[in-house]
């Protein structure tokens, strides 16, 4: 994250489409709260602002107010202050999410507001009847994430982040079976600008 700038949001979490048995594309994007966009299920196991903090976030349900994971979500911000991190994503098999990253654990516990069953039984049956694409992307907004390093919107041009090693353990729900990286290709980094 040394590269990102505060005011960009460097990102990488699941959606959930519908209906991509020839294969994700753009147009079968789907997001929880974007108004062109139709709803799904979104765990943002990562939105940063910038190189400073983040929130890990889960979005279950369409919608606004208080005590819902709703569009606001169910989140727990914190900061990182460091250009270089790991961390581990794993679920159990009633949906709920562990994120460790460098030894700090994120679980469902630490949201607020705290995710319920509810919550959880969605991530479960929506992963088992959908599964999850993983995106990764950075934007811009009024809106950022850990506001306690500064505001948006920040230089999107001049910024980057870099995902390496990433390990996905898993069964394909819907789509086409990815291709099986080869040892030339086992520990590539992607570079997100």
């Amino acid at each position: 994250m040394s590269n990102a700038n505060t005011g960009v949001i460097p990102n990488v979490y699941t959606v959930s489409p519908d209906g991509i048995d020839g294969g994700f594309t753009s147009y079968k994007y789907c997001d929880d709260g974007e108004i062109d966009k139709p709803d799904c299920l979104e765990v943002d196991w990562l939105e940063a602002n910038g190189g400073c903090g983040g929130a890990t976030t889960l979005h279950t349900v369409s919608g606004t107010g208080p005590g819902a994971c709703n569009y606001w979500g169910c989140r727990s911000t914190y900061s990182f202050g460091g250009a270089t991190f790991h961390m581990k994503v794993e679920y159990g098999s009633d949906g709920r999410f562990t994120i460790t990253r460098d030894g700090q654990q994120i679980s469902g516990d630490s949201l607020d507001p705290p995710a319920s069953g509810q919550d959880w039984g969605i991530v479960q049956s929506t992963y088992q009847s959908k599964g999850g694409v993983i995106y990764s992307s950075q934007w811009t907004g009024s809106w950022v994430p850990a506001d306690f390093c500064g505001g948006g919107p920040g230089d999107l041009d001049g910024s980057q982040f870099r995902i390496s090693n990433l390990r996905i353990s898993g069964s394909v729900v819907q789509g086409p079976e990815p291709s099986k990286c080869g040892s030339l290709f086992s520990n590539t980094t992607a570079v997100m600008i």
